[in-house]
């Protein structure tokens, strides 16, 4: 009973229950789900960019602490072929072709292709090499030195040629590394009197024509063709009597990989053909 008293008919005030409110309807139900749906999916699309965009961050980090596979396939200066007494001739001279020796050199790793030899369909003396991708982590080189014999009469030389080269090279990224490069220059072996081979003075680095390495989503490709390519290259001989396998090399490496869904591919071409090798002295 309250302090003020009993009110009329001595019962206490009941107070009355709230009032649930009623479900929508159906229909208004699904007005608003339509008029929000867009909203909803975007947010949906946007969670799942983000953790596509977080899983391919991971990757390419990921593949930065991994170096891109790069050929190890030079061939040793011992597995060239030995000399034919006679067939060199006294310097100084400039010859053209037939060439004396043209020594090819491939190797591959993973399915890659290689291609080193003399092109049957272009002029005398026309060198092609190609290494590209097949399938999965691949690794190819292809190199090639065609030239002459020669025996000095003095102990420097200055080697040199005029090839006209042709080249393609491109790769291509998703998400997996690629590597391409390509080079081309003068090449000087040495044999003692006795035609014994004792090693390489002028080599060719890798890589001095082109080289690229690609990675994420990236691709590039270039090609082209040059006439009268210079090349030079200065020879301290041992001594007179020695004799010098001179030539022009050419050389193209490629490298690729696989990796679940990602992968990659690369492709390197060079045609030269040298109209003469000169030895000056």
């Amino acid at each position: 009973m309250s302090a003020e008293g009993p009110r009329a008919g001595g019962l206490e005030p009941v107070e009355a229950p709230e009032e649930v409110a009623a479900a929508p309807p159906a229909e208004l139900v699904a007005q608003y789900e339509a008029a929000f749906a867009w909203q909803v999916e975007r947010a949906r699309r946007g969670s799942q960019a983000a953790a596509a965009a977080r899983e391919l961050m991971r990757l390419e980090a990921a593949e930065r602490r991994e170096p891109v596979p790069r050929p190890q396939t030079r061939v040793p200066a011992a597995a060239i072929p030995a000399a034919v007494p006679g067939h060199d001739q006294l310097a100084p001279t400039s010859l053209g072709p037939p060439y004396a020796f043209s020594w090819p050199w491939t190797a591959e790793t993973g399915g890659g292709d290689a291609v080193a030899q003399l092109d049957p369909q272009a002029a005398p003396g026309t060198m092609y090499v190609r290494a590209t991708w097949n399938s999965g982590s691949t690794t190819a080189s292809a190199w090639m030195v065609e030239g002459h014999f020669f025996q000095a009469t003095s102990q420097l030389a200055v080697v040199s040629a005029l090839p006209s080269v042709w080249y393609d090279w491109y790769f291509a990224c998703y998400f997996q590394a690629a590597h391409t490069d390509g080079a081309i220059g003068m090449f000087v072996g040495a044999y003692d009197p006795q035609w014994v081979w004792l090693g390489v003075l002028v080599d060719v680095p890798a890589g001095n024509m082109w080289s690229h390495s690609g990675s994420a989503l990236d691709s590039s490709q270039n090609n082209g063709s040059v006439t009268g390519y210079p090349l030079s290259a200065v020879a301290a001989v041992l001594e007179p009597g020695f004799h010098y396998a001179v030539g022009v090399k050419i050389g193209v490496d490629a490298s690729s990989n696989f990796g679940g869904i990602f992968s990659s591919d690369a492709s390197g071409i060079i045609s030269a053909c040298p109209p003469s090798i000169t030895w000056t002295q």
